[in-house]
C-alpha cells in the first residue's frame, strides 16, 4: 500500500533491533544504514520499506500494520515482538468487526507505536501453501503446558474446542472458556507438571502425541493425546491414559 514509511524514534539502535526480530517472519533486512542522523532502512525484498531516524522530538504515536501472507507469519511477529521487548496488545486472532478474514496481531513497539501484523486470507485459504503446520499447534500448546502458561496453552484452542478422555464418548469439557478453567483448576496448579514428548505422529490434520507426564500421579504417566487440527487452532483433542 505504501513504499515507505519513516518516522524519528528516541533510540535508533532499540528500535533497530526490536524491528528486525519483530518483522523477521517476513524476512526483512538492513538495505541503508547513515548513522543515528541518517538513520536505518530495512524492508523485505520487493516490498515497501521501513526508516528510523533518530530524534528528541515526540511525535504522535502512529500505527503501523504490516500485511502478512499467512497466519503462520501473524503469530510469529508476535512471539518474536514481544521477545524483541514489545508489550502485547492484541494477541494473534480474527478480528471480525473488521472483516470475516481479518487476523491480526498487535504489539506497542519502543516507543510507544502500536504495531500490527494482519493476514487477509480468507478462513478457507489459510491452511493452503505451507501456510497450515499442525504439528505447530500442538508443539506450541505442549510447550506452554510445560511453562505452565495459561494464556498461551488456550491460545492454540479453537473457541468451540472440545476434549474427551477414551474410551468415554461423553465430552469431558466444551469450550475454551471450560476448557481453560479445567486446566487452571485440574493441572497448572500442581508444582511437578511436565511433560515430556516421547513420540509424535502426524497424519493430515491430526497429530498423536505420546508423552510421559509428571506431577499429576505419584509416578510419572503414559498418556497419548490425538489433536485434531484446523487452521484456527485445535478444535478437538482426544486423551487416552491418566485422569
Amino acid at each position: 500500500m505504501f513504499d515507505h514509511v519513516k518516522f524519528g524514534v528516541s533510540d535508533l539502535a532499540a528500535s533497530k533491533a526490536f524491528f528486525l526480530k519483530a518483522l523477521e517472519p517476513l524476512g526483512v533486512d538492513v538495505v541503508d544504514y547513515a548513522g543515528p542522523t541518517g538513520g536505518v532502512e530495512i524492508f523485505p525484498k520487493g516490498q515497501a520499506s521501513l526508516c528510523l531516524f533518530q530524534t528528541r522530538e515526540k511525535p504522535a504515536h502512529l500505527h503501523l500494520a504490516f500485511r502478512a501472507e499467512s497466519r503462520r507469519q501473524v503469530e510469529a511477529f508476535h512471539r518474536a515482538a514481544l521477545e524483541a521487548g514489545g508489550t502485547d496488545n492484541g494477541a494473534p486472532g480474527l478480528r471480525p468487526h473488521y472483516h470475516a478474514g481479518y487476523y491480526a496481531a498487535f504489539v506497542i513497539g519502543p516507543d510507544g507505536h502500536n504495531i500490527e501484523m494482519v493476514c487477509h486470507v480468507p478462513h478457507a485459504q489459510a491452511g493452503m501453501a505451507g501456510d497450515f503446520d499442525p504439528a505447530g499447534f500442538a508443539q506450541r500448546q505442549l510447550d506452554a503446558y510445560n511453562d505452565r502458561d495459561l494464556e498461551r496453552f488456550v491460545r492454540e484452542y479453537t473457541d468451540d474446542v472440545v476434549a474427551y478422555r477414551l474410551p468415554g464418548a461423553a465430552p469431558l469439557v466444551s469450550g475454551k472458556a471450560a476448557f481453560a478453567e479445567h486446566y487452571r483448576k485440574n493441572r497448572f496448579t500442581l508444582p511437578g507438571l511436565r511433560a515430556e514428548l516421547v513420540n509424535r505422529m502426524v497424519l493430515g490434520n491430526k497429530v498423536i502425541d505420546q508423552e510421559r507426564v509428571s506431577g499429576v500421579e505419584a509416578e510419572p504417566i503414559d498418556v497419548a493425546a490425538i489433536y485434531e487440527v484446523t487452521p484456527s487452532g485445535i478444535s478437538k483433542v482426544w486423551f487416552v491414559g491418566g485422569k
